[in-house]
């Protein structure tokens, strides 16, 4: 009202009108507010109470989908990737393979998770199947050394055996050379000598204090397979976001997310998927995981700091 207000005064200025017109400017002059007036704003103390306690919803909501979302261990720092990340796409039409990498390419980026170059050695292999277990159990008995047993061989036949619309494998080192996502990707391509190359894992040293892990963990083949007749209403899109968010960070698959928009709700039973896939918390969470030093022991306090700042900000900016 005030904007139009300076607006038809000032062309009043400009032009003679006859004495009815004058008087309907007159009129409405007088009905409308002065400039800066209308509805009181509420005090300033009540404006910070308010974002304080929005501030504090928010930080309780990102802690719960933190906690849940991710996998946490007591002597282990979590799981990322530390060296380049070079996704294959096996299963799909090409244009919807090329799709799937294209959005995965973007997905890292924005992470600021190491992406490998155009020509680079398959490690993050996306399998998309209508018979997920025979293949799996085919890629195995081809390539037996493919999965690495750091937690037993009861979690290789959990993988194999339970049913899942998207399952995933993570390989990981402290520190390791690159022989089994070669093997795995030469199984999937049918290449002896897949082209490219993947650096070399890093091994921390000992920093002989309480607030750090001696190594940090790297992922070093991620085996994801999409069962194809469970994709039913899922656009490329979502499944390409679910993907990367399970491909590069260590999702626990056993928790439901209850209570912040994320695709990793794309496969509850209570839904809530946003339709365009990727939610600004799920992109904050893959940023706070790669923004922060994998080696402390106060990593996850610190990623959610750092979610809890770009969510509240970007609400703010709203």
């Amino acid at each position: 009202m005030t904007v139009h207000s300076k607006a038809v005064w000032g062309r009043a200025r400009s032009f003679r009108v006859s004495g009815r017109v004058g008087s309907l400017l007159v009129a409405l002059s007088l009905a409308l507010p002065p400039c800066g007036a209308g509805a009181a704003a509420p005090p300033l103390d009540s404006i910070t109470v308010q974002g304080k306690k929005e501030r504090a919803k928010i930080q309780k909501d990102v802690d719960r989908f933190v906690s849940s979302a991710v996998m946490h261990y007591w002597d282990r720092p979590l799981l990322r990737w530390n060296t380049p990340v070079c996704p294959l796409v096996a299963g799909l039409p090409r244009e919807q393979g090329e799709f799937i990498l294209r959005r995965l390419s973007q997905v890292m980026r924005t992470a600021g998770a190491p992406l490998g170059p155009q020509t680079c050695k398959a490690n993050f292999l996306v399998l998309v199947t209508s018979a997920p277990e025979e293949l799996l159990e085919k890629l195995l008995r081809k390539r037996p050394g493919m999965f690495d047993l750091h937690d037993g061989m009861g979690t290789v036949k959990h993988f194999l055996r339970t049913e899942r619309p998207v399952r995933v494998w993570y390989n990981w080192e402290y520190g390791s050379d690159n022989a089994t996502a070669f093997a795995t990707a030469a199984a999937i391509t049918g290449s002896s000598s897949p082209s490219g190359a993947v650096g070399d894992y890093p091994v921390l040293p000992s920093s002989n204090s309480r607030l750090s892990y001696s190594s940090s963990r790297s992922i070093d083949t991620a085996i994801i397979a999409v069962d194809i007749p469970r994709m039913k209403g899922v656009n490329l899109g979502q499944l390409s976001d679910y993907v990367a968010m399970v491909g590069l960070a260590e999702i626990n698959m056993d928790k439901e997310i209850d209570n912040a928009p994320s695709v990793l709700r794309l496969f509850s039973e209570a839904g809530g998927a946003p339709a365009e896939g990727m939610s600004l918390w799920d992109q904050a969470l893959l940023r706070s995981l790669y923004g922060t030093r994998p080696e402390n022991v106060n990593q996850t306090s610190n990623m959610e700091t750092q979610m809890l700042d770009s969510i509240a900000g970007h609400r703010s900016r709203d």
